[in-house]
């Protein structure tokens, strides 16, 4: 059996992961996790392998499934909905916030309710963490942010100024590279020399990415 991480969704601790058999049939799962580090997503895609597992043997072994509502004593409901009226998310911030959405019925027209609520410091900490080993952008991306920040004159002396082999390593990279990630040791190197710190180029990255 083979999977693939389709959506990771950190303002709500979900994860999604589609699962196919050999006889390639699929099935979408969902999991709440705790962690948003690359290794535990796996792991927690893993550990839904007896669910994806059951879920084809159920497809085979119908005949074993009551899978007719005739075990309930009632089968049907009343509603006064009539109408159904999405409502826009508001806007947030992902990284300090997150949306609780609730249905709301209100005169026969069914709609969403939303509620903007902080993440924990943990929360923030695993979500700064997922973000960080996903997070990239493309060179002239990066090298108009640092125009906004007054930095790309420094880089040059800020690399000229490494010992070697980093010297060496961190030009080339920033010579020739078409996109740069932010967990990259050379990144951080590079950043750290422009006095950045941990927060100064997740500030930049973001920025970047909206060139």
């Amino acid at each position: 059996m083979n999977y693939e991480i389709t959506a990771l969704l950190p303002e709500i601790n979900k994860l999604q992961v589609r699962y196919i058999d050999s006889q390639d049939r699929e099935v979408f799962l969902s999991f709440v996790v705790d962690s948003f580090d690359e290794q535990d997503l796996h792991a927690a895609a893993q550990e839904g392998i007896p669910r994806a597992i059951t879920y084809f043997k159920n497809i085979e072994q119908k005949g074993a499934i009551n899978v007719t509502p005739e075990s309930l004593s009632n089968k049907t409901g009343e509603t006064n909905i009539t109408d159904y009226a999405p409502t826009p998310p508001p806007t947030y911030d992902p990284f300090n916030e997150y949306l609780n959405k609730s249905m709301v019925e209100n005169n026969g027209v069914l709609t969403e309710e939303w509620e903007i609520k902080p993440l924990s410091a943990e929360q923030k900490d695993e979500l700064r963490l997922g973000w960080r080993a996903q997070a990239g952008v493309s060179m002239r991306q990066a090298r108009l942010a640092l125009i906004q920040r007054g930095l790309l004159n420094q880089v040059d002396a800020s690399i000229a100024a490494m010992p070697e082999p980093d010297r060496a390593i961190v030009e080339i990279e920033w010579e020739y590279a078409s996109s740069i990630e932010r967990n990259s040791p050379w990144v951080i190197q590079l950043g750290s020399a422009l006095g950045l710190d941990e927060e100064g180029l997740d500030e930049l990255f973001k920025a970047a990415a909206e060139l």
